[in-house]
């Protein structure tokens, strides 16, 4: 490990947002790795009940357990509870044991994250010129507004089942000898990215094989600061909990997942969500693609690759399937109403001895002329011919 890239430490921006304040809440971190630029990586995540101070103090914990407890940290939030509250007032809230405390569960959590780390923590006042401030800030109202969304538009009684596209990065080939370095997933509810996503590298305790540094760019050197896939098991387990986790080529992904899994004491992915695979979906839906490989699907459908043009990196080519899903799938949607009643009852039958006449109202030439301008899109967009236009 080099020791000079030890002593500068990696810069995070934190912030947390809250509607309603208790209501659905959003929390961000920024992290800044080598000095000023381009932000290096961010994570994000949501709760349809909480508050303000709770978002802010959760951004921090997300940020902490994130790096290595090695690795220097220069914490900047615009939240002077969180800032205060860790430097001063902390020292007394341990004493009493956390009573009378609001939030003892993650003061207690951040108490200990923090323990013989090295942290500078620093108040930065919000919506100000400071860019990292102002990306954590709309990174986590995004991620609250979107959560107050789904919550509002749900019909109600609609199990809210959450889809998450998720992506590994591999030391090599053969879950036995090789672990993930690094792991990105977003999730979507009712085909809208409102479930917030994650990223993590992770140190494999082994060198990454030359053809699979190739694929990902991911050096021994790189990975060395970060924590094991352990540190992350919990967090990772808890994002994709009860949801359906879509992974091309699933067979890969779910042995490495479930041998990290299996390290860390934890039950295997398929008891906690339910696994589906693109690449067999794609196969069924399209066998007349000569391949099914993501790259061979995205040009198929028109998807945005840019990302991977250099290397593959796995919350980015989550992000890419789960474009691909969504193209891939668009026939086989269904429609509903938000807040349409699962209970209504059918139109009742038209008798047609009643008498009198039933009115058929037949489009226009614009009309008809529209509709075909939108099925030539929709074929344009999908390669495929619209149920419309079939015999």
């Amino acid at each position: 490990m080099n020791d000079d890239n030890n002593k500068n430490p990696v810069v995070v921006y934190t912030d947390g947002a809250c509607i309603g304040n208790p209501g659905p809440g959003g929390w961000a971190a920024i992290f800044y790795d080598g000095g000023g630029g381009a932000p290096s990586s961010s994570i994000s995540g949501s709760e349809e009940e909480t508050t303000n101070n709770r978002m802010e103090l959760v951004a921090v914990i997300r940020a902490l357990e994130a790096l290595p407890p090695q690795k220097p940290v220069r914490i900047l939030t615009d939240s002077q509870y969180v800032q205060i509250g860790i430097t001063e007032w902390i020292v007394n809230w341990r004493k009493k044991g956390f009573r009378k405390v609001k939030n003892p569960d993650l003061w207690m959590r951040l108490d200990a994250l923090a323990q013989g780390r090295d942290i500078d923590w620093q108040w930065v006042r919000g919506h100000a010129d400071s860019r990292g401030n102002i990306l954590a800030d709309e990174l986590a109202s995004r991620c609250a507004r979107e959560t107050a969304a789904r919550i509002k538009y749900l019909p109600q009684g609609t199990k809210d089942k959450r889809r998450v596209f998720l992506d590994t990065e591999t030391t090599g080939f053969g879950a036995r000898d090789h672990r993930i370095v690094a792991l990105g997933a977003v999730a979507y509810v009712q085909r809208e990215p409102v479930g917030g996503e994650i990223e993590y590298y992770f140190n494999p305790g082994r060198a990454v094989d030359p053809d699979a540094m190739r694929v990902h760019g991911l050096t021994d050197e790189f990975l060395a600061e970060y924590k094991p896939f352990r540190a992350h098991a919990q967090a990772i387990a808890d994002f994709v909990r009860g949801a359906e986790v879509v992974m091309h080529n699933a067979e890969f992904d779910e042995e490495f997942i479930n041998a990290e899994f299996k390290r860390a004491a934890m039950p295997p992915l398929a008891e906690i969500a339910d696994v589906k695979c693109s690449l067999q979906l794609a196969r069924r839906l399209h066998p007349q693609l000569g391949s099914h490989s993501l790259d061979a699907l995205c040009s198929h459908f028109r998807v945005d690759r840019s990302a991977r043009a250099k290397h593959h990196n796995a919350l980015a080519d989550a992000r890419i399937l789960a474009q691909v899903y969504l193209r891939m799938t668009l026939e086989q949607m269904t429609f509903a109403l938000p807040g349409a009643r699962a209970n209504a009852k059918p139109a009742a039958a038209i008798d047609e001895d009643a008498g009198g006449d039933v009115p058929v109202i037949k489009a226009g030439d614009e009309e008809l002329a529209a509709h075909e301008a939108l099925l030539d899109k929709m074929k344009q967009e999908t390669k495929v011919e619209p149920l419309w236009r079939r015999k």
